[in-house]
Formats: C-alpha cells, sequence, structure tokens
C-alpha cells in the first residue's frame, strides 16, 4: 500500500492518509475447478476516499449483476481502516464460465483492476479425474485418511478447485 504523508497545520507532525486513488493490495489468482463446483475470487483495495468494486468477465461489455442465481458478489469494508475486500462467487461452474474474470476499483481520484483466470475442467476427463487426486494429495495433512476427512464437502467429495 502507498502513503501519502500531508502536513496538518505544520509539518512537525505528518499525518499519513492512504493513497487517494485505489490500490489492489490483494490481487485475485487464477484458479482450475472442477466442472460442477463452486469457486470463490476475492479482490482487496486500499484507498481514500473507499473505492467502488465491481466484476467484470472478459468478453462481456457490462460489469457482472448479482441477480444471477448461480453467482454471488459481495463486499465488505477491511479488514483494515480505508480498505474494501469484494468477492465473486460462482457456484456449479461450467464451460461458460472459463474465461478472465477483473476485479475493477474506482473512487474520485482515479481506478485499477486486476485479473484472474478461471478454468474449467470437465469431470469426465483425464485431467478432471487426476485433479481431484491431486487436490487431495496437496491438502492433506494427515497420516490415515479418517483425521482427513476436514478435507472433503458435505458430499465425500473434494471440493473441485485448486489455486494457481
Amino acid at each position: 500500500m502507498k502513503l501519502y504523508i500531508a502536513c496538518i497545520s505544520s509539518c512537525s507532525v505528518p499525518h499519513i492518509s492512504p493513497a487517494p486513488q485505489p490500490v489492489i493490495t490483494y490481487a485475485p489468482g487464477d484458479i482450475i475447478a472442477l466442472e460442477g463446483s463452486n469457486i470463490l475470487l476475492s479482490c482487496e483495495v486500499s484507498s481514500y476516499p473507499v473505492a467502488s468494486i465491481q466484476w467484470k468477465k472478459e468478453g462481456d461489455s457490462t460489469f457482472l449483476a448479482s441477480e444471477d442465481p448461480n453467482r454471488a458478489i459481495q463486499a465488505n469494508g477491511g479488514p483494515r481502516r480505508f480498505e474494501l475486500t469484494a468477492w465473486l462467487q460462482i457456484h456449479k461452474v461450467g464451460p461458460d464460465d472459463a474465461g478472465v474474470y477483473t476485479c475493477a476499483a474506482r473512487n474520485t481520484f482515479g481506478e485499477t483492476s486486476a485479473s484472474a483466470r478461471l478454468h474449467v475442467i470437465h469431470r469426465g476427463s483425464q485431467r478432471g479425474r487426476e485433479l481431484p487426486k491431486k487436490m487431495y494429495e496437496a491438502h492433506s495433512t494427515s497420516i490415515n485418511e479418517a483425521e482427513s476427512e476436514d478435507d472433503e464437502d458435505y458430499e465425500g467429495q473434494p471440493s473441485g478447485y485448486m489455486y494457481l
């Protein structure tokens, strides 16, 4: 995060404030997801005044709306002062969901953006059959399988996504 020093009445005691234009402090990361799984992209922005954040998919001319029953878009202040964190969650991803998603932040002093690619793998493909096994191996820290049940979702299947 860039910080600017502004003098208040005298320069002997500087006042430190966040950058006026938005700065992305946590960018979304690329995701490989199994078809039918849920994914979550997040983006954290710092600015004063606090920026608004919107999500856009490459190839779409408008920002994503949260009215889609398979999509949820949320934002929350923090974790630090003058920060905003936004999430894009897609439920039961399919081939049409694959692509580049952009987090765009804007306030009165400027705008910035960061992007991530969502790769959707068909469950029946060779890579789709290998992905859950690789994810299980990468995330399991337990020696016996009975202790590693929390690595699976409520249906007893791996969650279906992995971050690059």
